[in-house]
Order: structure tokens, then sequence, then C-alpha cells
């Protein structure tokens, strides 16, 4: 390495077009940087709008979830019920109500029995499918049947 002046020009040359480029101002570092920032700026304000637009549909799905609640929540009692007695009253409980399930208040007009025994009924098992206690109520399904005793039981004292 001397200290040559065409030497040392050719060398700044080189440097210059290295980061300026020849005449053609696309190449070069200082172009190739210009790019670059352009198409981070681009990127970034791109992801800026996807930022808001999925903000919104946050915003417009949780809007949407309050004014137009969800169907279902707790469910509803039913008395619409064949029992196998095609009295009026089978019919006219049918006719008031579109719950599924009955309450043993329900059953108990329909069988003409007390609460009670309903009750008794359930615990023993002679209601079929079996109802599913809530709190203090008893959920009978709405195509409930009473099973009838066995042979076996029929005049025998319970013990």
């Amino acid at each position: 390495m001397g200290h040559d002046p065409a030497e040392l020009d050719n060398r700044l040359t080189r440097c210059e077009r290295a980061l300026f480029g020849d005449d053609d101002s696309s190449e070069g570092l200082s172009s190739r940087m210009h790019m670059t920032e352009t198409t981070v700026s681009k990127i970034d304000a791109s992801l800026n709008k996807i930022t808001w637009m999925l903000i919104t549909a946050v915003l417009i799905g949780l809007l949407n979830l309050v004014i137009h609640r969800p169907a279902g929540g707790a469910p509803s009692q039913s008395t619409s019920v064949i029992t196998g007695e095609a009295g009026a009253s089978a019919q006219a409980v049918e006719q008031k109500s579109h719950r599924l399930y009955l309450t043993t208040s329900d059953v108990a007009s329909l069988e003409k029995i007390s609460v009670r025994e309903v009750q008794d009924m359930i615990l023993s098992g002679e209601i079929t499918p079996r109802p599913v206690k809530e709190g203090r109520e008893y959920r009978i399904a709405a195509d409930y049947r009473i099973l009838p005793h066995s042979a076996v039981d029929c005049g025998n004292p319970p013990q």
C-alpha cells in the first residue's frame, strides 16, 4: 500500500460506488437503506391497520353478545305429558305450557295423588326416567312413566 495518488483515487471511487452506486441510483448502500426504510414503514402501517381491525372485530363481537344474548340459559320446565290417561286435565296442562320438565306438584295434579306420594315414588325409583334434583325441586321428564308394582310385591305389606 503506497501513497500513490492514483491508487488512493481508485479506492475512493470504489468506496463511493459501494455507498452511492454508479450513475444508477438503485445500487449502493444508500439507496438500499432507503428502500429498506420504505418497506419497513409500509409493513408498520399494515400491521397498524390489522391491529385496529382486530380490535374493532372484538368490540363488535362483544356488542353483539350484549345486544343479542345467546338463547338457552336455564332449561324451562314442561307440563306436556301423556300419562296413559286421556282425561281433559292432561290435555289442558299440555296446552298451557311447552316445558320439558315437570315439578312434583305438576305430576301430583296429573296423577291425582299428593305431592308427598310423588316424592316417595321418586325415592323408591318408581318414576322413569329418573328425576333430577335441582336445589329443592325435582325435575321430572315430561315423558315420564310410573313403573307398575311387581306381582310379588302385591298384597305383601311393605317392610
